[in-house]
């Protein structure tokens, strides 16, 4: 899937007055005026033009199995995407989203109704605006909705707090207080009153309940195979991104073995705390593939992150951010398609760990005050002070959250807000499972996390990149595993590591990882901690009325004279201040 901004798909429909067009259209779209535009540069399109088509139907992502769904549908396989998708539509109805295979969003206009979809890798953006106005306005791209409407930017407080919680802002939020992202895995239907959004379920999946692991191993491979054949058909330069991890051997062993010819690429770093280089190097030569490791410098990093500042449709600080795109830019110009693990740990779920199992189900049981009490005496202790984060939370969800961001406390006094993260998705997902087994809510709440470090770097760079986990054949079936088959407490990812030591022996990657990650300290620390300064001391910051740059400052100094605990803290300020001077009309 190649993304590019300005390559994707806007438009706009209205419904006008009956009586004004009375005779002017057919039947089906009397009344309905607005414009529409797909693989042209999105953005600057009119906010006037002229009587909407009688139908239409855009896509941006994959649809591997396009072909199949023409022959079934009738149609020859060469039709176009759009002659599919309406017809699939009129027969299938909402039906026909699961059934497209590969992550993407969906436009289609039809029978005086406009359907918008968005797959639930969430990989692909699609953002709209002002349903109940009888106007409504659709983009994968956020810039280009706010150009189209023309509507004045003002920022969302609440989306300004969970930035600075939780790292990104998860949908139907956005940083603009007129636009909504649509849910990942939701459709959006609009007939000119009102806009209706629900989630769209899979397609009816036999029972595998009671399928053995041998079975599911099996099973599971000739899915994996098929969905990585399809992915690198007609490739000329193939690769696969390797960490060292399951996900990406398991994808480097399956393209080894039906393109020789494949390069897995990885990604060093400097010293042993983030270098997962030896282990990958380990795979790789044991697939007789060939291997290129990336490193890049400081500089490289920071220019990097200031083309990320520019082109990052709202504030995001995934660090890892940063040598993706330099990563991304290298396979722009170097190879044709990439596969990416992406989509491995939202099938199969995560297990919280132990900690946090005991703090949200029990621990969190008790009264605030009393929870006090007992993480003030753990911390007393200096072999038991690493257990008072199960007691000292405000709410057990935190103990989930996938960055150490600033607490609610804090945010009110960077902001001078009151803060709640209540109607967050993180925390209706939290409290929607919150009596459910562990294995429910870590799966739960690792889907409503977004994952904008790919489609962030996949805008700015342009790469092709292409996600076999999240193939319509591979996805269902993992999620309808039996949970003892997709992980234990002790064995995360059972199914994928049964597959991978089918190929790969155990003892080249079965290691203690930490996952993909970037030496943040150390980029923030270089030449005087330089990016930080720039953005947090810098006039315009000093002057921005949504964080007190005072108070900012002060985290930026208590890191300056050697406390580590505030390295994400001061990273969110940065990339937030980067990302504002980079927009300069949200001061308006």
């Amino acid at each position: 899937m190649r993304r590019k901004a300005g390559s994707g798909f806007s438009g706009w429909l209205t419904r006008a007055d009956a009586a004004s067009a009375q005779g002017a259209r057919s039947a089906s779209t009397t009344g309905w005026r607005g414009h529409s535009t797909a693989g042209r540069d999105v953005h600057g399109m009119a906010p006037d033009a002229t009587d909407a088509p009688p139908a239409f139907a855009h896509h941006v992502g994959e649809f591997q199995n396009h072909a199949s769904i023409a022959a079934a549908l009738g149609l020859q396989t060469d039709s176009s995407t759009q002659d599919v998708l309406l017809a699939a539509w009129r027969k299938w109805g909402a039906g026909v989203f699961p059934r497209i295979d590969g992550v993407c969003a969906v436009a289609i206009f039809d029978d005086s109704e406009l359907v918008l979809y968005r797959d639930v890798s969430g990989l692909v953006d699609l953002y709209f605006q002002g349903p109940a106005t009888g106007r409504l306005s659709f983009s994968t791209e956020l810039e280009a909705l706010m150009q189209m409407t023309g509507t004045p930017r003002r920022l969302a407080p609440r989306a300004l707090h969970e930035y600075l919680r939780f790292g990104d802002i998860a949908g139907p939020h956005t940083i603009w207080q007129q636009a909504v992202a649509l849910p990942a895995g939701h459709c959006l239907r609009w007939s000119g009153d009102c806009a209706r959004a629900a989630q769209v379920t899979d397609r009816p999946w036999p029972d595998i309940s009671r399928l053995s692991l041998d079975d599911a191993v099996d099973a599971l491979d000739a899915r994996l195979q098929q969905s990585v054949t399809a992915r690198l058909q007609g490739a000329q330069r193939p690769a696969v991104f390797l960490s060292g991890g399951i996900d990406s051997s398991l994808l480097c062993a399956l393209a080894a073995k039906f393109r020789p010819d494949v390069t897995a690429v990885t990604i060093g770093f400097d010293g042993t705390e983030h270098d997962e280089t030896p282990v990958a190097q380990a795979v790789a030569r044991h697939l007789g593939i060939r291997h290129e490791v990336l490193r890049f410098s400081q500089g490289q990093y920071a220019s990097a992150f200031e083309r990320l500042a520019r082109d990052m449709t709202q504030p995001m600080a995934d660090p890892a951010t940063v040598p993706t795109l330099l990563a991304l830019d290298h396979c722009g110009s170097h190879y044709d398609a990439v596969l990416d693990g992406t989509g491995a740990d939202e099938i199969v779920g995560l297990m919280p760990p132990r900690h946090a199992r005991l703090a949200t189900r029990y621990v969190a049981l008790a009264p605030r005050a009393v929870r006090a009490v007992i993480a003030g005496a753990l911390r007393r202790h200096p072999r038991l002070a690493r257990f008072a984060v199960m007691a000292e939370f405000e709410h057990p969800a935190e103990l989930l959250i996938r960055w150490n961001g600033f607490g609610r406390t804090e945010i009110e006094a960077l902001t001078d807000d009151p803060v709640s993260f209540a109607d967050t998705l993180f925390f209706r997902t939290f409290e929607s499972h919150r009596w459910r087994s562990h294995a429910d809510i870590g799966r739960a709440l690792l889907n409503a996390m977004p994952c904008d470090r790919l489609p962030q770097a996949m805008i700015a760079s342009g790469a092709d990149l292409r996600f076999p986990f999240w193939s319509a054949e591979v996805a269902p079936f993992v999620s309808a595993l039996p949970v003892s088959h997709r992980h234990t407490p002790t064995r995360p990812k059972r199914v994928l590591r049964s597959l991978l030591g089918k190929y790969v022996p155990r003892d080249l990657w079965d290691l203690p990882k930490h996952g993909f990650d970037f030496p943040l300290g150390k980029f923030l620390a270089d030449s005087d901690f330089r990016v930080a300064r720039q953005h947090l001391e810098s006039n315009r910051w000093q002057h921005n009325p949504y964080v007190k740059a005072d108070a900012s400052l002060a985290y930026l100094h208590r890191l300056v004279a050697g406390d580590r605990s505030v390295t994400f803290r001061v990273w969110l300020l940065v990339a937030l201040a980067a990302w504002l001077e980079a927009h300069e009309s949200v001061h308006d």
